[in-house]
């Protein structure tokens, strides 16, 4: 005693300091202090086990989704984990199982942003595709119900997210498609309107009588100027000929009862008071080609004047052409604007079977792979290990309390005194 007094008020020199302790002096420290020792142990764990024994029992649930990209399409985009999983836990999601569950209600009256922060988790599985839901509630059944309903909403959530994302999309073009349409068959009603009241191939073929007409006009004029030339022949042949020709004398006629007389070399008799006109044969011939030509000739002049009043000098005819001119302009013009209609309603009825796979490709498959089910073990308070926790908590403090204070006692600072 006088030792432990000695070393306490004494300051210790450099060989005490030198002096190692061995673990028997540590183990003999402790087992001086026993007693103490064990008061420390046996109070932390009976601390320990009567506040987890207060404290309510908290159950564990897990649900599992998993998220597999579309099999539709050829370039598959890679599937956002992190789109899914923001989709899983919103707060909407959460609050309308609250709701459903009736946990917003009294007694339970939880809100969504408590159930967040202390009763939810949602992570995504390291290199997976899964993404985990975790509950704890009181109440097993209630842990495993919320899991289970907080899956099933999200998946409905993201099959309506997707389905609103090819609605969208199918109705935004849906309605030029509409629109192409429309627009093609008003043009192609006003097309076969305009045929029908414009009477096109009956324009035609009157035009085609009057340009085939205007077309016989200069073979009329070669006619005509070539009877015109027949008729200065024939009446510069005319100026040639006589019309009558005179026959002065002729021969004396014999009588029967005259009697035959030698016969002789000399001319016969001629009568000089007679004489005998007849029509020249050309002059008439002449004569009447004359007149046939002439005919002829006011008959090509007639109709070259016809024709040429028809198809030239005609207002209707100049109206019939530029009827038919404005007509195919206005039919070629609304045939153009149906090409063009039926080429943006092909185009964009193309792009909207391709913008609904496309849309389809994108959409990921959201499906329930793994259902919760009540615990039948909390995972909080483990009363067991809290203990067991407590007491070597509560060794370790009170063996390094001891420690220290034996250490002070045996290597005490001096007194003010000394």
């Amino acid at each position: 005693m006088d030792e432990h007094r000695r070393r306490v008020t004494v300051l210790p020199t450099s060989a005490e300091y030198d002096h190692e302790v061995s673990l028997a002096e540590y183990l003999a420290v402790l087992w001086r202090y026993r007693l103490a020792l064990l008061g420390v142990v046996v109070a932390a764990g009976a601390a320990a086990l009567l506040v987890d024994w207060n404290r309510p029992r908290v159950y564990q649930a897990n649900s599992r989704l998993m998220v597999s990209a579309s099999k539709i399409g050829d370039a598959i985009p890679p599937v956002s984990m992190g789109n899914y999983q923001a989709i899983v836990g919103s707060q909407s999601l959460t609050s309308e199982t609250l709701d459903e569950l009736g946990l917003s209600k009294p007694p339970h009256n939880i809100s969504a942003a408590e159930v967040m922060n202390v009763h939810l988790s949602v992570r995504a599985v390291p290199d997976t595709n899964v993404i985990q839901i975790t509950t704890w509630f009181s109440d097993p059944a209630v842990a495993a119900e919320f899991a289970n309903r907080l899956a099933d909403k999200a998946v409905a959530l993201a099959r309506d997210a997707s389905r609103d994302d090819t609605v969208t999309a199918r109705d935004t073009i849906k309605i030029q498609v509409d629109e192409l349409r429309g627009r093609l068959d008003d043009v192609e009603r006003k097309l076969a309107t305009y045929r029908k009241q414009a009477n096109v191939d009956s324009l035609r073929a009157d035009v085609g009588a009057l340009l085939y007409e205007r077309g016989r006009l200069p073979s009329l004029a070669v006619a005509i100027e070539a009877e015109r030339g027949r008729v200065r022949q024939i009446t510069e042949e005319l100026t040639k000929h006589e019309p009558v020709r005179n026959v002065r004398g002729a021969t004396v006629p014999r009588t029967p009862a005259a009697e035959p007389k030698a016969p002789s070399s000399a001319p016969p008799a001629i009568r000089q008071d007679l004489l005998d006109p007849y029509v020249n044969p050309v002059y008439e011939g002449l004569q009447q080609e004359l007149a046939q030509s002439r005919a002829k000739l006011s008959a090509l002049e007639k109709e070259r004047a016809a024709v040429a009043q028809t198809t030239s000098g005609s207002a209707a005819a100049s109206h019939k052409i530029q009827e038919l001119y404005s007509s195919e302009a206005e039919i070629e013009r609304l045939e153009m604007e149906r090409d063009m209609a039926r080429r943006a309603y092909i185009d964009t009825s193309t792009r909207y079977e391709q913008a609904r796979l496309q849309v389809a490709s994108r959409s990921a498959n959201v499906q329930v792979i793994d259902k919760a089910a009540p615990s039948t073990s909390p995972v909080s308070p483990r009363i067991a290990r809290d203990v067991a926790a407590a007491i070597a908590m509560s060794l370790i403090v009170a063996t390094a309390a001891i420690l220290l204070l034996a250490a002070l006692r045996s290597h005490g600072f001096p007194s003010p005194n000394r």
